[in-house]
């Protein structure tokens, strides 16, 4: 009888503990979107780690409730990340971050971990190890899942390329692996959670107890049959508020833009126009699908890059000339209208273009604390 009351106070406890919220550490937090998203999962995130200075000031506007620090991840200990935290190791229930992602993103050069942001990777699997937090989430573009360690060097002969020693997704399975965590990795696709943009990430999820993370079900899907149709940027942006902020085209950008339909790009031109818009681009391979892009109100969002007018990455408004405003691009990661970015315009669109789609991480969060209920 006295077991049983135990075990019952026990079980008791720890719902009044999911209730307060679990505890949590965010690295490269950047703007704050995926803090906001494990938040709302019920996560009461302690400290984050940034050093980009905009980020910085976002941070100290909006997350009043966090222990912002205010350094490079190399320069972070798992000491002053626990004493900031008010914490012990083994107490921390979930660490949760994205590296930069130039180093692996096909918009950059892709040098993997030859380039220094590429090795800040290893920092976040330093810290898991010396923390050694109940969960960890780790997440990164969607090219992450099959970017090599050393792009240049000769691939094996495999037969899945997924066995490939090379890639940098298995060295950091092998590590966290090696720390004692069951893993679950793959590439969700924000729209199939609600998000009103098609933005792929490699996500990573570990727990120190046996059985996988299982990742959210899909809520949305293109075609909408048995579950919700994907939400569309119309959705997100055609009842938004007038905001001026934003960049505007040049003469010659309108000049090819105004003959483009919503949804259409470069190869709704005639081929004079094609071939005088693109010049030389014309030979580079692939479908070339951003350039001289219209968007569509009733699709989700291409992937927000860190600027909407990007040659190759265009995000003209669908009925308007100019690219989508700085408010537009919040709208559609879907930070709190209350949310300020602090910098210039530039400044403000990279950190809403570098940031995770708010409901991606909540799904995410959510998928975790349910396992951490029931695990620990």
């Amino acid at each position: 009888m006295r077991k049983l009351f135990i075990y019952q106070l026990i079980l008791i406890l720890k719902r009044a503990d999911l209730k307060m919220g679990l505890n949590a550490i965010s690295l490269f937090t950047g703007a704050g979107g995926l803090d906001i998203g494990i938040s709302k999962a019920g996560f009461n995130v302690k400290v984050c780690v940034e050093n980009d200075k905009h980020c910085v000031s976002t941070l100290k506007e909006n997350a009043s409730h966090s222990i912002i620090i205010d350094k490079s991840i190399k320069d972070i200990s798992s000491k002053e990340l626990l004493e900031k935290a008010g914490l012990k190791k083994g107490e921390v229930d979930l660490i949760f971050g994205g590296p930069p992602c130039q180093s692996f993103s096909s918009a950059g050069k892709m040098r993997s971990i030859k380039d220094s942001r590429g090795t800040l990777i290893f920092d976040f699997v330093r810290l898991v190890e010396e923390i050694k937090p109940k969960t960890f989430l780790f997440e990164n573009v969607k090219q992450f899942r099959y970017i090599r360690a050393d792009p240049k060097k000769p691939k094996p002969h495999i037969t899945k390329r997924d066995s490939d020693p090379n890639l940098v997704i298995n060295m950091l399975r092998k590590n966290f692996e090696g720390l004692g965590y069951t893993l679950n990795w793959g590439v969700l696709n924000s729209a199939d959670y609600g998000a009103p943009q098609k933005r792929e990430r490699t996500i990573i999820i570990g727990t120190l107890k046996e059985g996988k993370i299982s990742f959210p079900k899909k809520t949305h899907s293109k075609e909408g049959s048995n579950i919700k149709k994907w939400r569309t940027l119309g959705d997100a942006i055609r009842n938004l508020k007038q905001d001026e902020e934003g960049m505007e085209y040049n003469e010659k950008r309108k000049k090819f833009l105004k003959l483009i339909p919503p949804g259409g790009y470069w190869k709704n031109l005639s081929p004079d126009l094609q071939k005088e818009a693109m010049g030389a681009k014309l030979k580079l391979g692939g479908g070339k699908t951003g350039f001289f892009r219209r968007l569509s109100y009733f699709q989700p969002s291409p992937t927000l890059c860190t600027s909407p007018k990007q040659p190759g990455t265009d995000m003209c408004h669908p009925g308007k000339l100019r690219p989508l405003t700085v408010a537009e691009y919040a709208a559609i990661q879907e930070f709190p209208k209350s949310w300020i970015f602090k910098g210039n315009t530039t400044q403000k669109y990279k950190q809403i273009g570098n940031a995770v789609p708010i409901r991606l991480a909540n799904a995410i969060g959510k998928e975790i604390k349910s396992h951490i209920g029931k695990s620990f």
